[in-house]
């Protein structure tokens, strides 16, 4: 695929770049509305653009950070699909954790056991405990 339009990647980029920023400052619904400001801007197929995949995969942190883990779990979820989400650590943790937190407990031990292909516990380092604690402790149903 080509590559974007340096002033369309510029514009979509500060969008992001402003939207990091005010989830630094803690303003989580700001922050979605900078991201979704920009993933309006990647162009079809949304998903075949990595700077799309990486503003999903940022709203979808945000929403996790809000407490808005339904809609976390779609977010994380259409991301996981996306070419450079496929297998993403970050996504599965992310994904794992917002499935656990609305108590889909089985889908959230496969997301987070998907981690455990990319090497040691350490993405869980900064993480709240009980996350690797209920990934050490459970086995899905599959």
């Amino acid at each position: 695929m080509p590559a974007l339009p340096a002033k369309l990647f510029d514009e979509i980029e500060a969008l992001s770049d402003a939207g990091d920023a005010l989830y630094e400052a803690g303003d989580y619904k700001a922050a979605i509305a900078k991201y979704k400001a920009g993933y309006a801007l990647v162009p079809a197929p949304k998903e075949e653009w990595e700077i799309g995949t990486s503003l999903l995969i940022a709203i979808g942190d945000t929403q996790f950070a809000d407490g808005d883990f339904a809609r976390a779990v779609e977010t994380l979820t259409a991301a996981s699909f996306a070419p450079a989400g496929m297998g993403n650590p970050f996504v599965h943790l992310r994904l794992g954790q917002s499935l656990f937190e609305t108590g889909a407990l089985d889908l959230a031990a496969e997301s987070l056991q998907r981690i455990r292909g990319h090497g040691d516990d350490s993405i869980f380092d900064d993480e709240d405990p009980k996350y690797l604690a209920f990934l050490q402790s459970h086995t899905p149903n599959l």
